[in-house]
């Protein structure tokens, strides 16, 4: 699995690409080590693109969602934008987004613009802070 994480003090945002066979774990940590970095506030924003083969079912994704509040409690007020078109990512994605509901504001989408929208980021400027968000425009952006 390949999960990195970028940050832009100026919007605020982190930016999530999570590639390959991703198990819980492994999100979690990318999680908290946005936390160890100080880049968590309840004003942060994140945008995550998730072309991932997510190794947990119904019941390790609800453990993954109830961690992810007890012990990043960080992220309560966050605003979450992921964006994926793969069937099993879409479907887990959409699970942590019911389970969290109550702390984050969290939604699932299958194009950047949509979820540069939800995240009230304007698309040119999120592209001139994090580069990298350019390498999925091609698949993603609309």
């Amino acid at each position: 699995m390949s999960a990195t994480a970028s940050y832009s003090e100026k919007l605020n945002l982190i930016f999530e690409e999570i590639t390959g066979d991703a198990s819980g774990e492994d999100i979690f940590e990318n999680k908290a080590a946005s936390v160890r970095r100080g880049w968590v506030n309840a004003r942060t924003r994140v945008l995550a693109i998730v072309e991932a083969n997510l190794l947990l079912d119904t019941q390790g994704m609800k453990r993954f969602s109830e961690r992810l509040m007890k012990e990043l409690p960080e992220y309560n007020g966050t605003r979450v934008a992921i964006v994926t078109r793969g069937v099993g990512a879409t479907a887990g994605s959409q699970k942590v987004a019911s389970d969290v509901s109550a702390t984050q504001s969290v939604a699932v989408f299958s194009t950047l613009n949509n979820a540069v929208f939800f995240l009230r980021l304007d698309l040119k400027e999120l592209l001139e802070e994090l580069p990298a968000v350019g390498n999925w425009t091609g698949k993603y952006l609309e």
